[in-house]
């Protein structure tokens, strides 16, 4: 049996991807990525907005594209680490969204 539990860190990069400073959502979101690769570790976050809150970053109009390509790469490694993840993505239109915002950031 695996007992998975929301550590208190999750709670905290979460109120740090709401933050207004586009540099502390940008490395909120650089962390949150590095934590997702440890297996299992993605599992709490299943009961949260994660992939909304990603997804808004990721498209949004940051002024600093370092914060929407954080924002997509932790979407990318919580998408990988837990299937239910993509499936939130897909439902959301998500890679509508993303595809859309990669192509305004190349252009």
């Amino acid at each position: 049996m695996l007992i998975v539990f929301c550590p208190p860190e999750f709670g905290i990069l979460m109120k740090l991807l709401s933050s207004e400073d586009e540099i502390v959502v940008g490395n909120a979101a650089l962390c949150l990525g590095n934590c997702v690769e440890v297996p299992y570790a993605a599992l709490p976050l299943l009961k949260t907005e994660i992939v909304q809150v990603l997804l808004r970053h990721t498209g949004g109009d940051a002024q600093k594209t370092a914060v929407q390509l954080n924002a997509g790469i932790a979407l990318a490694k919580l998408c990988t680490a837990e299937p239910r993840f993509a499936a939130q993505l897909q439902e959301l239109h998500g890679l509508e969204i993303l595809s859309s915002t990669m192509k305004h950031i190349v252009d």
